[in-house]
């Protein structure tokens, strides 16, 4: 009888014996690649939530216009966010559609900012930005501690 285990390790070393059974690895080492790149992806989108959140605290306080439910957006993307019940994709998405509203509502009022915050979003979402550097921002800081998260916070 042959019983298959998960293992990541290759090699016919892997092969165990119990109760005159063989077990054979499977091969999930591409699984792994994909889970531990979609963390990556879900902690730069934490960061990227806590800019988003701190330039709509700026806007309220600027009493900037913008549609009655975006931070209740705010508030879900950073649920779907924590959770790591949602694919990346769809985080990804909500982001672009707050980053939009946000943008928009920015772009139309006498105090326009929004070119610094989106200096910052595309800075947080390079894969060589130092975390530490756009957390200096006391406001995004703030946000970045309530995302819930379970990552590395400098």
């Amino acid at each position: 009888m042959v019983k298959r285990i998960h293992s990541s390790k290759q090699g016919a070393d892997n092969l165990e014996h119990a109760k005159g059974e063989v077990l054979m690895p499977i091969q999930i080492a591409g699984e792994d690649q994909k889970i531990q790149q979609e963390q990556r992806i879900l902690e730069q989108y934490a960061c990227r939530w806590a800019v988003l959140a701190a330039w709509h605290d700026e806007l309220t306080k600027r009493i900037v216009t913008l549609p009655y439910d975006v931070g209740q957006r705010i508030n879900v993307a950073r649920t779907k966010i924590s959770s790591g019940c949602f694919s990346v994709c769809e985080v990804g998405c909500d982001l672009n559609a707050i980053e939009g509203t946000l943008m928009a509502g920015d772009t139309s009022s006498p105090t326009n900012n929004a070119d610094n915050w989106l200096h910052l979003l595309a800075e947080v979402m390079t894969d060589l930005v130092d975390t530490r550097r756009v957390l200096q921002i006391p406001s995004v800081m703030f946000q970045y501690q309530k995302c819930g998260i379970s990552c590395k916070c400098p």
